[in-house]
């Protein structure tokens, strides 16, 4: 509230001499921590002083809430303002408290210096303290009035932070169609220029997409799509007459696509590979991509059975619907149906009050791709056959039975027949699955690839980080086809990965910069042509990268390599890692 006072300062200062004008007397104003905030005449130049220590009436007022008027301060105490009282000219004194609410916040304080002064005001004082507590009201009136202005622009400061913070744009019109208030992000799709012409005019298409409706907005010469919601909001105001919120239409598309798994536009092109083997993959996918039938891909970790799946989807007549991903292993049994099914509002304790779509329903008229199918339970398994066989689900909660249009792919890299041998995965759902086969052959057996698809990773992550892989040493070859490759693509990516990392300016990649795990593979007829200090501080790089260069990392690293935290340390400055 003291601040707010000094807010106020000129007007207080009006006040103050409105007061003095009319009382013909010195007038000032206390605020609730005794500080002088407005004065007139020999207080004009002492505001912001406090008179804490000498205030007598100022305090009676704060401690009662009412008028306190002294007619001879000198002779019954220490004056209010001078602290003296041999040489007090103080002849009476009158403070009048300024309320908010049932609160004081500060009092306005009379003093007569002089016997005139004090015949003026004792011939007419009740008349005058009438006077001077009307302006006490008015000036709380005026405090109301700011701090209630005060509240709405807080209001309206958070309302602005909040509509810039929602990735839709929010555009407020008044009843003559011009924009009122708008966020920043319908600033950037409808190129909102505050110095040009307002007006903007919203018509709807007729047209859902996505269960939101369709509009053509025009504005300053221009037309965009959009999808939204209009609210009409118009109270008999005429500032404000509706609010539309919306997005473009190819932002909702990328919203839907990234979270139905879609987004990603993967076709043969991005199956990489000259081998016979991969050819005849190619081959294949492009033959049944348009089949209804349902797809089982098999492989080891690593193959790319996802990659498959996703080319499968985008070289089918489908590949412009919902490609809806479901690691079958990365969610909770607990929770799998659920996500899969999807529920109903109220379903169980806990449920989302509005209710779930499942993966299933989202992959309508595209394509469900079950990764890691091994890995599903068993009661699960016996809804996903439901699901093949009628092409249909209930949701949890629900009774009633939804038709769908989808083509299922599942994966796995576990051996689905011993899993039936050992009653763990159901025969029924096998057979259901495995109508069409393709087994994605692992990298070893097909090491003809290597040369291109280590190429295209050093490429890939040459742009990611930024630095030039100017060539390749042709000795890096043998040791990459040396290597057995039990991680598949996936770790041959990541050998492509790590080599970029440890490339450094106006290098090309050669061996040393191959992890050492690559390195030690090399089959014994094949010529050495590093050292073992090269293996040695390859291999000091690599934990020290891992468990970082902090003491308790160069610890652990220590630890790992077999040596005492003292000889890394020698290591590290020999080879001036």
């Amino acid at each position: 509230m003291e601040q707010l006072f000094s807010l106020l300062q000129d007007e207080l200062n009006h006040f103050v001499q409105v007061i003095s004008q009319v009382l013909k007397v010195d007038v000032q104003i206390i605020d609730s921590q005794y500080k002088r905030v407005a004065g007139t005449g020999y207080w004009q130049d002492k505001i912001d002083e406090s008179i804490r220590d000498h205030a007598y009436i100022t305090k009676r007022v704060f401690e009662t809430g009412k008028n306190a008027i002294i007619h001879n301060p000198k002779e019954n105490l220490i004056c209010n303002n001078c602290n003296k009282k041999d040489n007090c000219m103080e002849t009476m004194e009158i403070s009048i408290p300024i309320k908010f609410g049932e609160r004081i916040i500060g009092t306005i304080e009379c003093v007569c210096t002089n016997k005139e002064q004090k015949e003026y005001i004792v011939n007419n004082e009740n008349t005058y303290i009438v006077f001077i507590e009307q302006m006490a009201k008015l000036l709380e009136s005026r405090v109301i009035e700011e701090i209630e202005k005060r509240k709405k622009l807080k209001v309206l400061d958070l309302l602005d932070n909040v509509l810039n913070k929602i990735n839709e744009g929010v555009v407020i019109i008044d009843s003559d169609c011009n924009i009122v208030n708008f966020n920043n992000y319908a600033k950037n799709i409808l190129k909102i220029d505050t110095n040009l012409n307002r007006n903007i005019n919203i018509e709807s298409t007729g047209n859902m997409v996505l269960k939101l409706q369709e509009y053509k907005i025009k504005y300053n010469g221009n037309t965009f799509t959009v999808v939204g919601e209009r609210y009409d909001v118009n109270y008999g105001n005429q500032e404000i007459n509706e609010v539309i919120v919306f997005t473009s239409r190819e932002t909702l598309k990328e919203q839907f696509l990234e979270l139905s798994g879609s987004k990603h536009d993967i076709g043969l092109d991005k199956i990489i590979g000259n081998s016979k083997v991969v050819k005849e993959l190619k081959r294949k996918i492009s033959t049944v991509a348009s089949s209804e039938s349902t797809i089982l891909i098999t492989g080891e970790s690593g193959t790319g059975k996802e990659l498959v799946a996703r080319a499968l989807h985008n070289e089918s007549n489908r590949a412009d619907k919902p490609f809806v991903a479901v690691n079958c292993a990365a969610i909770p049994d607990s929770l799998l149906e659920s996500e899969l099914f999807g529920y109903s509002k109220g379903a169980f304790t806990g449920a989302n009050p509005k209710g779930k779509i499942g993966k299933i329903e989202l992959a309508d008229e595209g394509t469900l791709f079950l990764d890691e199918i091994g890995d599903m339970p068993l009661y699960m398994q016996a809804k996903v056959l439901r699901v093949l066989e009628d092409k249909s689900i209930v949701k949890l909660g629900d009774l009633e039975e939804k038709l769908l249009n989808i083509r299922i792919v599942a994966a796995t890299n576990k051996n689905l027949e011993e899993m039936i041998k050992e009653n763990t995965f159901r025969e029924d759902l096998y057979y259901r699955l495995n109508v069409i086969p393709i087994n994605i052959r692992p990298l070893r057996e097909r090491k003809e690839d290597i040369k291109i698809l280590f190429s295209h990773f050093l490429k890939k992550y040459g742009n990611i980080f930024n630095k030039e892989v100017r060539a390749i040493d042709k000795d890096i070859w043998t040791y990459l086809y040396a290597y057995d490759w039990s991680g598949n693509i996936r770790e041959l990516e990541n050998t492509a990965e790590y080599s970029v990392n440890m490339l450094k300016n106006d290098e090309i990649i050669s061996i040393e910069h191959l992890p050492s795990k690559i390195l030690a593979s090399r089959k014994p007829n094949i010529e050495i042509k590093i050292t073992l200090d090269d293996v040695e501080r390859q291999l000091i790089e690599e934990y020290l990268n891992t468990y970082g260069s902090s003491l308790e990392g160069k610890k652990k690293a220590a630890e790992k390599l077999g040596i005492s935290i003292a000889t890394l340390y020698r290591k590290i400055k020999k080879y001036n890692i």
